[in-house]
């Protein structure tokens, strides 16, 4: 079956019960607006925009969903097909919140009201949804994931880094994959990252080459794919790249090598398929096309219209719920523990040698340091593991140093501890692949060295 074809036979599903199921959900934006810059993953912020349903295929049968809105943005389709999560403000003046739509009557309910931005809203299950909210450790500026019900109530931060952290999806396996960025304390470059629904076990899922980064969210489709748009290096749009959800860090492929223009925005379809924002060499406005990932190919234009940038596309239909995570989070309690094998660990990506043998000092000591400065040195084992108990919810960072203080490697990336969470590594720039060492760690036959971050919550319990 020809691609058009195929899409058009997956779309043309009855309308009795459920009269959008089938259809398109696509956000549509002026081109000619002088405030768009193309730059970044929201490059149309400032930027009036629609959501209006499409049936490809069959012209003049649009309809318009967003009429009560200045703008919207960041389409999600809940996991039976019937509401649609998105992220919008009624007046170009207001603060960007969490709205869901019944796709069965249209009606609109706002589920956030903060005075910051909350945007990138993603269904989780067992009724909850996680978004962006505009927030700030080191700097007022940055953007951390919460976590909440979808009635409004039980919201919480799950994120606790100096970044900025946006658009999120959530894979098969019940784990958040989002955009990250570091903003203290010098800004970096975007990169993906995964954790639990609790803000848990939060690790590198997938850094580009040099002088790219995510500029889409990323979707996993039935195949354990992972697709994402990233950057090239250009100011408008970017190259479709693919990951393998099983080795994320290992299995990177361009899926448009070759092939001019630039790539705005993916979603997945089935059976190989996907849809993409592209803009082909030489033409002003993107459209929606269908590219087949199994073989690498563009397919048919699927929407376009004069004058607009078809910025995103959901599809209307039923999707596999993920799966339900437990959480480990203890609200009772205020720290989390932090183990490590060994700081000597070699970095086995560069093929290094084990410490023993390299020219290098050995290092003996873990300095912790938090957004303020440092807050605790701690003595590591002769067979350099250590184990931690710090304070929950606290950004910090790891540098190893040798016998006269100086230091060996680091600072580390940022990392933090959720109440009650237990973390391993196997060392300080191991593989993330790696697996451990199959022995007991000499730290971990001793109580944990705490940490003394921020004495606040004296009466709260230490566990």
């Amino acid at each position: 079956m020809g691609s058009m074809a195929g899409l058009i036979c997956l779309l043309a599903v009855s309308c009795t019960s459920r009269p959008l199921e089938g259809l398109l959900i696509v956000t549509e934006i002026p081109s000619d607006n002088p405030e768009g810059d193309f730059k970044g993953i929201n490059w149309h912020e400032h930027l009036p925009s629609n959501f209006i349903a499409v049936r490809p295929g069959i012209p003049g049968k649009e309809e318009l969903l967003s009429k009560d809105f200045h703008s919207v943005r960041a389409p999600e389709i809940s996991y039976d097909g019937k509401k649609l999560l998105f992220a919008g403000r009624k007046q170009r003046e207001d603060a960007w919140q969490i709205w869901e739509m019944d796709l069965r009557n249209r009606k609109v309910r706002k589920v956030t009201s903060y005075p910051e931005d909350c945007t990138d809203p993603a269904y989780l299950p067992a009724n909850r949804f996680v978004f962006t909210r505009q927030a700030g450790i080191g700097n007022p500026d940055g953007e951390a994931l919460y976590a909440g019900n979808l009635d409004g109530s039980g919201m919480e931060r799950i994120s606790f880094h100096p970044h900025e952290d946006r658009a999120a999806s959530v894979l098969q396996d019940g784990r958040l994959v989002y955009i990250t960025s570091q903003l203290y304390p010098e800004p970096a470059r975007a990169y993906l990252m995964v954790m639990r629904p609790d803000g848990t076990k939060a690790l590198e899922y997938y850094r580009g080459p040099v002088g790219s980064e995510p500029a889409s969210r990323a979707w996993e489709t039935a195949e354990g794919k992972v697709l994402f748009i990233q950057s090239a290096g250009f100011d408008s749009g970017g190259v479709l790249m693919s990951i393998d959800r099983r080795r994320p860090l290992h299995s990177a492929k361009e899926l448009s090598k070759g092939r001019g223009g630039s790539f705005r925005y993916v979603s997945p379809l089935e059976e190989g398929r996907c849809i993409v924002s592209y803009r082909p060499p030489g033409v002003k406005e993107y459209a929606l096309y269908e590219f087949c990932y199994q073989n690498d190919s563009l397919g048919t234009k699927l929407f376009g219209a004069p004058g607009f940038h078809i910025a995103e596309a959901v599809l209307v239909r039923e999707r596999q719920r993920p799966r339900i995570l437990p959480s480990e989070v203890n609200p009772r309690i205020i720290t989390g523990q932090l183990f490590c094998q060994d700081i000597n660990y070699p970095d086995n990506q560069a093929g290094n040698k084990p410490a023993a043998d390299r020219e290098v000092p050995r290092a003996v000591n873990i300095l912790v340091s938090g957004v303020d400065g440092p807050l605790g040195v701690a003595r590591v084992e002769e067979d350099g593991s250590f184990f931690l108990k710090v304070v929950a919810n606290t950004p910090f960072q790891f540098s190893t140093l040798d016998e006269e203080g100086e230091t060996v490697n680091g600072p580390s990336g940022w990392i933090w501890i959720r109440p009650g969470e237990r973390r391993g590594c196997v060392g300080c720039h191991e593989d993330p692949e790696t697996v451990p060492e199959n022995r007991v760690p000499l730290a971990v036959k001793k109580p944990p060295v705490e940490i003394p971050v921020h004495k606040t919550m004296a009466d709260a319990k230490i566990e």
